[in-house]
Order: C-alpha cells, then sequence, then structure tokens
C-alpha cells in the first residue's frame, strides 16, 4: 500500500509502503472461479494491513528506457538479487536474515521486484532515521 513521498530519484521516486496481505475468505474460490469483481468498499473487503514497512523504488520504464544514465536500474536490481541469491546459498537451513546480508555485504536486498506497464517497482526494507546509505559509511 503506497503512502507518500520519500525522495525523488534519477528514474522515478523512493515511496514509503506499508504491506498488505489479500484477506481469504470462503467466497474468493467462488467469486474468482466466477470471474467477478471484488465487493463495494474496496481495500478493506480484499486486504488486511500486515504492517511491515517498505521503501518502494517506482521507476518509469520510460525514463529507464530515454535516459542515459551511468546507473542502470535494471543491472542494479540484477545485481541485488544476484548477491542476495549468492548470500541465501552460503548460509543453508534458514539461517539467512535479510538486516544481517545487508549489514555484511553492505548491499541493499531487495524484497521484491515488480512491474508494470508504466513503472518498475523495486520493494525493499524501510530504514527508519534515513537513507540505509548514511548507515553503511
Amino acid at each position: 500500500w503506497l503512502r507518500r513521498t520519500l525522495k525523488d530519484a534519477i528514474y522515478g521516486r523512493v515511496r514509503y509502503a506499508v504491506l498488505v496481505r489479500r484477506r481469504v475468505t470462503g467466497d474468493d474460490h467462488r467469486q474468482q472461479q466466477q470471474k467477478q469483481s471484488p465487493p463495494a468498499g474496496g481495500l478493506v473487503e480484499w486486504f488486511v494491513v500486515v504492517g511491515e514497512r517498505c521503501a518502494v523504488k517506482e521507476m518509469l520504464w520510460t525514463d529507464i528506457h530515454g535516459l542515459e544514465h551511468v546507473e542502470d536500474p535494471r543491472q542494479e536490481v540484477k545485481a541485488m538479487q544476484y548477491i542476495q541469491r549468492h548470500y541465501e546459498q552460503t548460509h543453508p537451513n534458514g539461517t539467512y536474515q535479510m538486516s544481517q546480508a545487508m549489514l555484511e555485504t553492505r548491499v541493499m536486498m531487495s524484497r521484491d521486484v515488480l512491474d508494470d506497464d508504466t513503472f518498475m517497482y523495486s520493494v525493499m526494507p524501510y530504514c527508519e532515521g534515513g537513507e540505509f546509505y548514511n548507515h553503511l559509511f
């Protein structure tokens, strides 16, 4: 659930978000089979606020494809995912902790990467007290 803009960035902006989870009810399966729309009332009827806070880097595809800049968001996301996978593989048996991984590798780990026709979204943990970069050095 995207809330407010934290910072403008080269390819878009970073937004504060609160995670929500789809609410599962007995009618959900029937409504999905019949391709029915959610009932009136919107998000309250279909989602539950989990409460976990995140930062979502929202990047415009037109800017990603159109701007020539040293930073390439697609490469950045690929690098974060590669380092995260490597860290997970070297810490087997469920000992992987995202916060510890970020401190040890000095790389912001992405929780998820999503996209649509307009934006690419990189969902990252929310860093209390300013930018994560400032806490690394």
